[in-house]
């Protein structure tokens, strides 16, 4: 990643005279911010893309700002701006007959609406975004909507057999076309659903080969997804110690990306770690704290989650 800011930015010096070759640098350094989980810089550069592209009337380079914009506003809890970029960005693909980056933007539209707690139409939304992610060739967010589909299909419905199909088609996919971003991302959700599904070593496994992809890629996002998981493996086992020290270093990283909506699943599962430990004073302050978090955003999912916990911490309490 250093390698290609640096080039990246020498050829930002000397192309000025090229304004479409500017638009395409301005990306590429956004993505790195993104990647390393700097969401206010990437957020800026892709606006200045967006510009760029705009001035030299790239449409396609304009739709695909728009839906990485999207994805910067969703890991900051801006979910309704986040949706604007999103559908901006169909909009533009769809007067336009592009097909990319639609898919894209419907798989992260379906997920921001997720969070907002409409399950069923975010899965309409990622089985239209991998409909067209497979019609054209689009092998990244063919990966990325099997995942995401698995996800909500155990989440929501409990249809687990269904789940790990839709993980085992991602894993197929990921692994045929060096998807290692996607690979990370699947690990870490399978730290999660292993652990669910009563498989507490695998779970294990899969979590420690997703600290390791994230790290090797400096994805510090999904650095602190799998850490919560890898605590949730711990909590399994009534390994308090261990599992404290992996929601603290999930917490340390999402607060200092401000990802609101992970903040807010650690301090839920903190929340619920002090209450199987009877420490009911100090789960009802994180679970407190949790419902700030999640109240503020607009977080309905988490919020529902969190209110029952809760709930369930003031009962046992008395």
């Amino acid at each position: 990643l250093d390698l290609v800011q640096d080039e990246v930015g020498r050829i930002l010096e000397t192309t000025s005279a090229d304004p479409l070759r500017r638009a395409r640098c301005l990306w590429t350094l956004a993505e790195v911010r993104d990647l390393r989980g700097e969401y206010p810089a990437a957020m800026s550069l892709f606006h200045e893309s967006l510009q760029a592209f705009a001035t030299v009337q790239n449409h396609e380079g304009v739709a695909k700002c728009r839906w990485r914009l999207g994805r910067v506003r969703n890991a900051l809890g801006d979910l309704s701006a986040a949706l604007e970029d999103f559908r901006g960005c169909i909009e533009i693909c769809d007067r336009l007959k592009m097909a990319t980056p639609k898919a894209a933007a419907l798989l992260d539209e379906g997920w921001a609406v997720a969070q907002q707690g409409d399950r069923e139409q975010a899965l309409v939304l990622m089985e239209q975004s991998s409909d067209l992610a497979t019609n054209s060739g689009d092998f990244q967010t063919q990966a990325s909507a099997s995942r995401q589909i698995g996800w909500i299909l155990w989440d929501y419905r409990r249809e687990t057999e269904k789940a790990r199909e839709y993980y085992r088609r991602s894993l197929e996919i990921s692994t045929t076309h060096g998807l290692l971003k996607e690979l990370g991302a699947m690990h870490g959700d399978l730290g999660y659903l292993l652990t669910q599904w009563g498989d507490s070593e695998a779970a294990e496994a899969s979590c420690r080969t997703a600290i390791k992809i994230r790290e090797d890629l400096g994805d510090q996002h999904g650095l602190a997804s799998a850490y919560m998981n890898l605590g949730l493996v711990f909590q399994t086992r009534k390994a308090f110690a261990e599992e404290s020290r992996c929601y603290n270093e999930s917490l340390e990283i999402y607060r200092r990306l401000k990802v609101r909506s992970g903040e807010a699943e650690v301090l839920l599962r903190q929340g619920i770690a002090w209450r199987e430990q009877a420490q009911f004073g100090e789960s009802e302050k994180t679970l407190n704290q949790a419902l700030g978090v999640a109240e503020s955003h607009g977080l309905k999912l988490a919020l529902g989650d969190v209110l029952h916990h809760l709930g369930r911490t003031l009962l046992l309490a008395g």
